[in-house]
C-alpha cells in the first residue's frame, strides 16, 4: 500500500485506542450485559444478551437497526508459519463492519431482515507466496417468527454467506491429501470456512471463496407436558466453491434432529435426542458420507450460585464406499460454573473427544527394500485423533459498563494409531503424533447505555508444540474495536 494509506491506518489505530480508553474510565453508569459474537462458544452468561431496549430506528412497524463497527487488529504470523522452519510475516490490518437489520413484529409474530459485509484492508502486500490478503465477507439473510399458544413456535430462515479465506499454511499427514471432512460448513450460528488440520507438513492452501445457503425449520412442539419440551430442526446447507481446483469441494448437507429437554428434578435438566446429517459432494467419488449423533446433555444445579454440566454425544460415520474408512466417535465435555461474586464468575471445563481423521489413501511400509519406502494401498485409513483440552473462563463486570474475559486453555492431539513419518533428519519415525498447544484470551468490552455505542480490546496467544518436524506454531494478535448501533 502507498505511504498515505500507512499514515491513515496508524491514525486510525491510534485514535480507536484512544477513544477505547476514554470509554474505559467511564463512570456512575448502571452495568448493562452484552453479546460478543466473535466468541460465542466461550462466552459466559453475563456477557451474553444485548439490552432489548438497544436503539432502533421506527418506520411505522418497521424497526430498523443499522450499525458500524471498525476493528484495527495486528498478526505476528499472518500466514499460520510453522515457527521452526519459515520466517512468520506480521501485518497491520483494519477491519470495516457496516450492517443492517429490519425486524417487523406482527402481535406475537416477527419478520427478520439483515445484510452485513466485513471489510478486511492489509497493510502490506507480499511476494512470497504471491497472495493477496485484502478481501470482503458479505453475509446477507431473513427469518420468520410464529408464536402459538402453549408454547408451539416455527421458525424459519435463510442465510447466505459469500466467505474469503486468504492463504495460508495448513498442516496436512501428506501434501498431497485432501482430508474429504476437512472443511466445516456452518449453520446459522456457527462460523464458516474452519479448516481441519493434521499438523504434519506445512502445505500452503492458496485463496479460496466459497457461498453458502443454509435454510432451516425449527419447529418447538406444544409442551404436552409440565417437564417436557420437544423440539424439530432441518437445516440444508450448501456450499459452492468460485474456483475451479476447489470445485471438488462443493457439497450438499441435509440434517435432521429431534431433541428432548426433561426437567426429572427441581435442580436437574437433561437433553437429548437423535440426529442424522447426510452430507452429498457434486464432484468427489466416494466421499458421501451419512453421520449419526446421540447427544446427551445434563446440568445439575447443586447450589443457588454453581452447578455441574455435561455436555456429550456419540457419533457415527457412514461412506458407503471402499476409498474412505467408516468412524466411530465421541465428546464429552464436563464442567462447573461458580458465580463468585455478584460481578464475578468462574467456569472450569475439561474436554475428552476422540475426532475422525480420515486419509483418502492408507500409507504401507514396504520392508522388503533397503532403505524401506512408504507405498500408497489406494484404501482408505481413518486413524482419529484423541482431543484433550483443559479450560478456564473468568469473567468480570465492573460497573462503568466495562466487561472482561479471560480465558486460558491447555490442549492435546494424540492420533491413535503410529505413523510412518520422516524426521528432519530424513530417517524413517515410526510414532504417535502428539500436539500440544497453549492458548490464552483476554477480551474487554465496554457498552453504553440501550446499546448505541460500543467498543472492545483484545489479545489472542496461541503456541503449538508438536513432537514431528513442521507442526509447530507461535501467534499473537491483538484487536481494538469501535462501533455504533442505531
Amino acid at each position: 500500500m502507498s505511504g498515505t494509506n500507512l499514515r491513515i491506518n496508524t491514525y486510525l489505530i491510534g485514535s480507536i485506542c484512544f477513544i477505547i480508553s476514554v470509554l474505559c474510565s467511564a463512570r456512575e453508569i448502571p452495568a448493562v450485559e452484552f453479546d460478543d459474537i466473535s466468541t460465542r462458544e466461550r462466552i459466559l452468561d453475563v456477557l451474553e444478551r444485548i439490552p432489548q431496549s438497544a436503539g432502533h430506528i421506527n418506520l411505522g412497524p418497521i424497526e430498523i437497526n443499522p450499525s458500524f463497527s471498525i476493528t484495527g487488529g495486528y498478526d505476528d504470523n499472518v500466514f499460520n508459519s510453522a515457527s521452526r522452519r519459515i520466517m512468520p510475516h506480521q501485518d497491520f490490518y483494519v477491519a470495516y463492519e457496516p450492517k443492517i437489520s429490519l425486524a417487523l413484529p406482527v402481535r406475537n409474530h416477527s419478520l427478520a431482515f439483515d445484510y452485513g459485509f466485513e471489510i478486511l484492508d492489509y497493510q502490506d502486500s507480499y511476494e512470497f507466496h504471491a497472495t493477496e490478503q485484502d478481501h470482503v465477507n458479505r453475509r446477507w439473510g431473513g427469518s420468520a417468527n410464529f408464536n402459538f399458544a402453549n408454547g408451539f413456535s416455527i421458525r424459519l430462515s435463510d442465510r447466505v454467506s459469500r466467505i474469503t479465506t486468504p492463504g495460508r499454511f495448513t498442516r496436512r499427514a501428506n501434501p498431497t491429501i485432501i482430508d474429504p471432512v476437512g472443511v466445516i460448513t456452518g449453520g446459522e450460528e456457527e462460523e464458516e470456512g474452519e479448516i481441519l488440520e493434521t499438523f504434519e507438513f506445512n502445505t500452503f492452501t492458496p485463496r479460496r471463496t466459497f457461498t453458502t445457503n443454509v435454510a432451516a425449520i425449527v419447529i418447538d412442539l406444544p409442551d404436552f407436558f409440565d417437564k417436557i419440551d420437544f423440539s424439530i430442526k432441518y437445516v440444508n446447507r450448501d456450499a459452492s466453491y468460485k474456483e475451479f481446483t476447489q470445485r471438488g469441494q462443493d457439497r450438499n448437507t441435509n440434517v435432521l434432529s429431534a431433541r428432548v429437554d426433561i426437567n426429572p428434578l427441581p435442580k436437574i435438566n437433561i437433553t437429548t435426542g437423535f440426529s442424522y446429517d447426510h452430507r452429498r459432494y457434486d464432484n468427489r467419488e466416494g466421499a458421501d458420507s451419512s453421520l449419526k449423533k446421540i447427544p446427551f446433555n445434563i446440568i445439575w444445579r447443586f447450589t443457588e450460585k454453581s452447578h455441574f454440566f455435561l455436555n456429550s454425544d456419540y457419533n457415527w460415520r457412514n461412506y458407503g464406499s471402499g476409498i474412505f474408512a467408516d468412524f466411530h466417535g465421541y465428546k464429552a465435555e464436563l464442567g462447573y460454573r461458580f458465580n463468585v461474586t455478584r460481578r464475578d464468575t468462574l467456569t472450569i471445563k475439561f474436554e475428552r473427544s476422540l475426532v475422525e481423521q480420515q486419509f483418502q489413501r492408507e500409507n504401507v511400509i514396504d520392508f522388503s527394500k533397503t532403505p524401506t519406502e512408504i507405498i500408497n494401498s489406494g484404501i482408505g485409513r481413518n486413524n482419529p485423533q484423541y482431543w484433550t483440552q483443559l479450560g478456564i473462563d473468568y469473567a468480570h463486570q465492573f460497573p462503568g459498563n466495562f466487561s472482561v474475559i479471560f480465558s486460558p486453555a491447555w490442549q492435546r492431539r494424540r492420533f491413535r494409531d503410529r505413523q510412518p513419518i520422516f524426521g528432519e533428519d530424513g530417517t524413517l519415525i515410526n510414532t504417535h503424533q502428539e500436539i500440544d498447544t497453549v492458548r490464552m484470551e483476554v477480551r474487554g468490552r465496554y457498552t453504553a447505555p440501550r446499546g448505541w455505542l460500543f467498543g472492545e480490546i483484545s489479545y489472542n496467544y496461541q503456541n503449538r508444540d508438536s513432537n514431528l518436524p513442521n507442526g509447530d506454531l507461535v501467534k499473537n494478535v491483538g484487536e481494538v474495536s469501535v462501533g455504533l448501533s442505531f
